[in-house]
C-alpha cells in the first residue's frame, strides 16, 4: 500500500495527484471507513489539481446524492459536457446510476474519473462505485478510526476485488502512531 500522508491543503492534494497521475487512466474511487473522514474535500482537491495542475480532464462522480457535499466542494465543475476540463455528476446506487456510470467510463473525453464514495462497505452505492473503478484510495481522519475498523474496510475493499492504492491522512499531527506507520507500508 502507498501511503499519501497529508493534511487537506494545496501542497498535500498536488502530491497526491501527481501520485495519481502516474496509475493507469481510468476510475479511482475515493471511500472511507466511516462518515465525516473527509472523503468529498480529498476528491475536490484532488480533482482540482488534476484539472488545473496537470492539464487532465477530470470528470468527478459523487455517490451520495443526499449530502450535496460534491456540489459544494466543486462549485467551479460543469455539468459533464464535450468541453469541460472539470465536470462533476451525481449518480444513485441503482440500476440508472448504474447504467449512468458505465456510460461515463466509456467516454474518451475524460482522462480521469474520480468516484467519490460514502463509507465502505455500509453503502450499496460504495459498493457500484468500488467495484465500477476496481482501485480505491482510503481517506482516513486523523485519531478517529481504530485500526481494525481501517483493516476491516481494507479487507472488505480487497474481496471485492478493489485495489487499495493507498491512504490519505487528514489531519495528521506531525509524528504518526506506529500503528498507522506500519498500516500505511
Amino acid at each position: 500500500m502507498v501511503a499519501f500522508l497529508s493534511t487537506a491543503s494545496t501542497a498535500a492534494f498536488a502530491r497526491i495527484a501527481a501520485c495519481i497521475k502516474q496509475e493507469p487512466p481510468g476510475a479511482i474511487a475515493f471511500t472511507a471507513a466511516a462518515r465525516g473522514e473527509g472523503v468529498t474535500t480529498v476528491t475536490a482537491g484532488v480533482a482540482r489539481l488534476l484539472a488545473s495542475g496537470f492539464g487532465q480532464r477530470v470528470l468527478v462522480i459523487g455517490f451520495d446524492a443526499g449530502k450535496g457535499g460534491l456540489t459544494e466542494a466543486l462549485p467551479e465543475a460543469a455539468e459533464p459536457g464535450p468541453n469541460a476540463a472539470l465536470a462533476r455528476a451525481i449518480v444513485t446506487p441503482d440500476a440508472a446510476g448504474a447504467a449512468r456510470l458505465d456510460g461515463y467510463a466509456g467516454e474518451a473525453r475524460y482522462d480521469r474519473i474520480l468516484l467519490d464514495l460514502p463509507p465502505y462497505p455500509d453503502d450499496m452505492a460504495a459498493l457500484l462505485g468500488g467495484r465500477a473503478a476496481g482501485r480505491a484510495v482510503l481517506v482516513i481522519r486523523a485519531g478517529r478510526e481504530t485500526e481494525a475498523s481501517l483493516r476491516r474496510t481494507a479487507d472488505a475493499l480487497a474481496q471485492d476485488g478493489i485495489q487499495v492504492l493507498g491512504a490519505v491522512m487528514n489531519g495528521a499531527p506531525r509524528g504518526l502512531p506506529k500503528w498507522i506507520e506500519r498500516l500505511l507500508r
